[in-house]
């Protein structure tokens, strides 16, 4: 029985050169008798002036033998054409396929030659894009751990009491008060959030400087009566907040609880007449000042190297979201998130390939990840609207300035949602619709409902 699979590749051209590379690919198919283990090659009809599409070569991995690998024979075929992008050939189902090859036209090799063309009734966006409410009943998410909330509680005590410090003391206070680096994404993870609750701030220029933020009390994204306590955090003022007003501890995963304060429109001020800050809401604040994507690349640090052949490189794979081996970079490489690295001494670079300005920019993971999925067009983001909620998938996260106003928008971190096929979900929770498509129009990310 044949096993269908597709190898799928980012490849450039404009129409009538995507027309006539398929029309290639058939020919040598044609000539090698292959038909049958490859039967259809298509390519991703693409609206504007992008000359970047999607090819995807159907194959049966079944008929495998011997001396004939059909992956290995595709992936010739596809290099004889001009295909140069390792990092985004991959070997994927029909299925997930679907949701790349959008608009697609085909030149099927068992028959003449016939062209599939969408229907104007037709998903244009694969099977993610369908999302319903019914869906998202059906993921689940995790209470947090007490234990692990305590820790983190002890962890923001510690940062609010020392002042500042680097990344390696942070590391070390972090481990010794309780917090499992592996399972929290490492020291940089950890802090990474006490930044997006607004804790801290950092300065990575020098050795991940950080430093605690001044106590404020912010106004949540949604009309409500309490504000949510961010910066610094003593026993002392969480006694004083408590025998003025109502406060509750709400526990979240990867970070301290976040502590709701329902003071109304009351100011607060703490002994010896000092007033707490009232910061207003920060993130409509974030929205009215953060750049547009590109804007935002080009603020991004530039990497300055040109000798990349001593280096030993890997290159994001957009559909296995990991990383995997190339051959050394030269001339000029295709748009991505690579990761370049020297044994002696041991050193680690992660650099995204701008292509509009043709160079190198380094930056946090996350945001260059961000910036290689948004560039091959397969970025989801969805607004649940019954739950006042942005929802986006674990591997769309959006970079650090943007993700900073979706968590102050509520105070809390993301959910983490897990589905019954596997996928995950992040779900940004108190954030209304304006917020959300404000801050999806700065990054160039449609944004649809469930």
């Amino acid at each position: 029985m044949a096993e269908w699979k597709v190898l799928l590749a980012r490849h450039l051209g404009s129409q009538d050169r995507r027309l006539l590379t398929c029309q290639s690919i058939r020919n040598m198919v044609e000539d090698r008798a292959l038909a049958q283990v490859f039967p259809m090659v298509k390519y991703e009809i693409k609206r504007g002036r992008s000359q970047e599409y999607y090819l995807g070569l159907y194959l049966d991995v079944s008929s495998s033998r011997k001396e004939f690998h059909p992956e290995a024979t595709g992936r010739e075929l596809l290099m004889a054409v001009g295909v140069r992008d390792f990092g985004t050939m991959s070997l994927i189902s029909p299925e997930e396929a679907s949701g790349f090859l959008r608009g697609s036209a085909s030149e099927s090799f068992c028959m003449p030659i016939r062209f599939e063309r969408k229907s104007s009734t037709d998903n244009d966006e694969g099977p993610e894009a369908a999302m319903t409410a019914a869906d998202l009943s059906e993921f689940t998410s995790k209470p947090p751990e007490s234990q692990e909330a305590e820790a983190y509680s002890r962890l923001l005590m510690w940062c609010s009491s020392t002042g500042t410090g680097n990344l390696q003391q942070f590391r070390f206070a972090a481990e010794t008060l309780g917090i499992d680096l592996e399972r929290s994404g490492g020291a940089w993870g950890v802090l990474r959030r006490m930044v997006l609750l607004g804790h801290l701030e950092y300065d990575p220029s020098k050795n991940f400087r950080w430093g605690v933020i001044p106590p404020v009390l912010v106004e949540p994204d949604v009309t409500v009566g309490y504000r949510i306590l961010a910066g610094q955090r003593t026993p002392s003022l969480l006694a004083e907040l408590e025998e003025q007003f109502e406060v509750e501890v709400a526990p979240q995963h990867g970070g301290p609880a976040a502590i709701i304060v329902y003071s109304g429109d009351q100011q607060v001020i703490r002994p010896g007449g000092h007033p707490v800050i009232q910061a207003g809401c920060i993130s409509r604040v974030l929205v009215e000042h953060l750049p547009e994507l590109q804007t935002w690349i080009a603020m991004l640090p530039p990497w300055v190297e040109t000798d990349l052949k001593r280096f030993e490189g890997r290159v994001y794979n957009l559909f296995s979201d990991s990383f995997q081996a190339i051959p050394p970079v030269l001339g000029n490489p295709s748009p991505g998130l690579y990761q370049f690295s020297l044994r002696n001494p041991q050193t680690d670079i992660l650099v995204y390939r701008d292509e509009q300005n043709s160079r190198w920019v380094g930056g946090d993971y996350y945001g260059l990840r961000f910036l290689a999925r948004h560039h091959a067009g397969i970025t989801k983001a969805w607004y649940d609207a019954p739950n006042d909620a942005l929802v986006l998938p674990l591997q769309d996260r959006w970079p650090m300035p943007y993700e900073r106003a979706l968590v102050l928008a509520s105070g809390c971190l993301p959910q983490l949602l897990s589905g019954p096929s596997g996928m995950k979900l992040l779900s940004y929770v108190g954030v209304t619709r304006p917020l959300a498509e404000a801050l999806a129009r700065k990054l160039g990310v449609t944004l649809e409902t469930i």
